[in-house]
């Protein structure tokens, strides 16, 4: 799985820009990506007014590290050579003063790649330490 974010930001980072996120708010994006995966109960009124995009969108641009401790809710859009992390506070472990709190930053595209591809290689080179049962 974790093969498929290196070849997301490789091979298909075009497909983690949607032309609606042009002149919007890192707010409005963090929720139009959201949106493409919610049913309509579940879109937050105040961004009613914002269009409803393509689930590819959630597909390409949601970062998933584990269901099961995820405490952040983590986008990545791609525009020219950066990537743009847009994450948002949502539940334990996060710290209560941070659950609600919207942050982002903007990466150059080679350095993310760079570090995933470091990551992955060290992880692969730890797992020969373990023997599988």
């Amino acid at each position: 799985q974790r093969e498929l974010g290196k070849e997301k930001l490789t091979n298909n980072v075009v497909k983690l820009y949607n032309k609606e996120f042009k002149n919007r708010t890192e707010n409005e994006i963090f929720q139009m990506i959201y949106k493409a995966n919610q049913m309509e109960e579940e879109y937050e009124e105040e961004f009613s007014y914002l269009p409803i995009l393509p689930n590819s969108i959630w597909r390409y641009c949601n970062v998933g590290l584990d269901e099961t401790i995820d405490a952040y809710l983590l986008t990545i859009t791609s525009k020219d050579d950066e990537i743009k992390f847009i994450w948002k506070g949502w539940r334990e472990p996060c710290g209560k003063e941070q659950i609600g709190v919207l942050n982002s930053v903007m990466v150059k595209k080679e350095i993310v790649i760079k570090t995933i591809i470091e990551c992955l290689n060290l992880v692969k080179q730890d797992m020969r330490n373990y023997k599988m049962k």
